[in-house]
């Protein structure tokens, strides 16, 4: 078989230009109409309904008017019905039907553990999704019958995977692409048939694709990505093995995609920024970065040096700020994503995880930038690490039985904690100790040589919001009526209270905490989304 001629995007023009954020995409099979969903923006867990409107223009549509966060529209395959996710704190999502162009939508099915997934009919009328079976499997996409309500498994994502998301499928809807992750930041784009059989790769270097789309004759799929250090539009042969090939498209960056039968792609164009913010209690948040990207992941030395990560270069990096002065950048890595910077308890270096090259290791570098060495070389998937105040790393692992803790001494020598099974990320409280939290479980606890211990009195955190244990409580941000964010201290005795209102202040960014009660965090500055037509034709 011959390979298609190149793909090349001819015109792209502006579909929507509301304030906030327009995502998920789902254009209709003959590109008249295209549902979506719409909110304020403002960051992670926003709320948003369900729109539909016509390609050409005209007034959009509310299908949906409720206080959760709806999602992922999809169409079904004869178009008089779109299916969309329902998503609600603290509890696993839901899939619901609506009528096409009116009519009451029903719930078909829901999700046995995650809170969230992207929707896609089959031709025989199945909606894939992806799912954890059961808190201790893996996430792999499952189809279910939104008349029965069963649900079957499709794809079989290793054990020591972060497994299988966002599943489409081609316009004949007889064959799925979905994407897997190894670890944060390393995946790669699968494709099988709806059976679930014929399981391969497209694409085998690690970059994430953040949104995909089949081409008109399901031979190419479209993906975002930003494999080159910035984003843009790339292709791949669904059908053979070939190297991804870039658009002639690049200086936006692209999240969903969807297309339809007659060569128009739909894609998510967004502007988003985050910035750190410095506070004492009692007093006014303010702004340590101002630039026009995003910075994020704050950690503070026991003498008040400041390191972040930031993609102000591009990709993402380590930086450090030193007093009054501008921020430095310490490393060019090129990599996939770098994240959880720590400083080390006599703030000589620095400790923090980078996925380069499919592989997710952790990394040592000095303050001042020199020294950088990799410590760990096996390119397992990790969480978020602390240091211990002896000098040896904790680090959570994954491994073919689970998440675990392993502890790196200085030579880089690694051993197993004991009893840490399920332990997600770890967080320092200084001379008090660690604490951390597992996968699917709010509960704190605390670890010792030992393993974990369940704190008492009980505290919980959610892994949804930013927290950090102090030797006076754990602070956290937590949201309030209105949509305002508040700090909140619990003592270790087990008492709360609202330190001060953030106003509109993101919950989900790393929140540091230094010796003298200097709190740092990340704030959405930026967050709009809107929808971008673009037509695809063949060279």
């Amino acid at each position: 078989m011959r390979p298609p001629g190149a793909l090349a995007a001819e015109t792209v023009q502006p579909l929507t230009s509301e304030l906030g954020v327009e995502t998920h995409p789902a254009l209709s099979s003959d590109g008249r109409l295209i549902a979506y969903a719409a909110g304020g923006g403002g960051g992670y867990g926003a709320q948003r309904d369900i729109f539909l409107r016509g390609v050409a223009g005209g007034t959009p549509i509310r299908l949906t008017n409720t206080p959760e966060d709806e999602m992922a529209p999809a169409w079904s395959p004869d178009g008089q019905n779109i299916a969309f996710v329902r998503s609600t704190a603290n509890a696993p999502c839901e899939i619901l039907v609506a009528p096409i162009p009116q009519g009451e939508a029903r719930v078909v099915g829901r999700c046995s553990v995650d809170s969230t997934t992207r929707l896609a009919w089959t031709r025989e009328g199945e909606l894939l999704l992806s799912d954890r079976p059961t808190r201790n499997s893996v996430r792999r996409i499952r189809a279910l019958n939104p008349d029965t309500g069963r649900m079957r498994e499709v794809s079989s994502p290793p054990p020591n995977s972060l497994g299988d998301s966002d599943p489409i499928v081609t316009h004949r809807g007889d064959r799925v692409a979905f994407r897997r992750f190894f670890s944060y930041g390393v995946g790669d784009l699968y494709t099988a048939k709806v059976s679930g059989a014929g399981q391969r790769p497209l694409t085998r270097n690690g970059w994430k694709a953040l949104g995909y789309a089949f081409a008109v004759d399901d031979r190419s799929l479209v993906f975002s990505s930003n494999r080159n250090g910035d984003s843009g539009l790339w292709s791949v042969d669904v059908e053979r093995p070939a190297k991804p090939v870039r658009l002639s498209l690049g200086l936006l960056a692209f999240g969903h995609l969807s297309s339809d039968q007659h060569g128009l792609l739909v894609a998510e164009a967004s502007d988003y920024g985050s910035n750190l913010f410095a506070w004492r209690p009692g007093a006014a948040p303010v702004a340590l970065t101002n630039g026009n990207t995003n910075d994020w992941d704050p950690d503070l030395s026991t003498t008040g040096q400041l390191t972040f990560i930031s993609n102000q270069n591009g990709g993402s990096d380590i930086w450090v700020q030193r007093g009054e002065g501008a921020p430095t950048r310490l490393t060019d890595l090129k990599a996939n994503t770098v994240f959880s910077p720590r400083w080390s308890p006599d703030g000589r270096s620095i400790a923090f995880i980078a996925a380069r090259d499919r592989h997710t290791d952790v990394y040592l570098i000095n303050a001042d930038g020199s020294g950088l060495r990799k410590v760990t070389s096996d390119g397992a998937a990790r969480d978020e690490l602390a240091w211990d105040n002896s000098g040896d790393l904790l680090v959570p692992t994954l491994r073919k039985t689970g998440w675990q803790v392993e502890r790196i001494d200085p030579r880089g020598r690694s051993t197993v904690v004991p009893n840490s099974a399920g332990v997600l990320t770890i967080k320092s409280a200084g001379a008090r100790g660690l604490y951390a939290v597992k996968q699917d479980d709010d509960r704190l606890w605390r670890l010792e040589p030992t393993g974990a211990v369940l704190t008492s009195p009980l505290i919980r955190v959610s892994h949804d919001t930013a927290w950090a244990p102090t030797p006076g409580g754990v602070y956290r941000l937590a949201g309030v009526p209105g949509g305002e964010t508040v700090l909140r201290l619990t003592a270790w005795s087990g008492g709360s209270r609202d330190v001060q209102s953030l106003g509109m202040f993101g919950q989900q960014h790393s929140l540091a905490v230094s010796p003298n009660q200097e709190i740092v965090a990340a704030r959405v500055v930026r967050d709009e989304a809107d929808l971008k037509a673009i037509r695809l034709a063949r060279r």
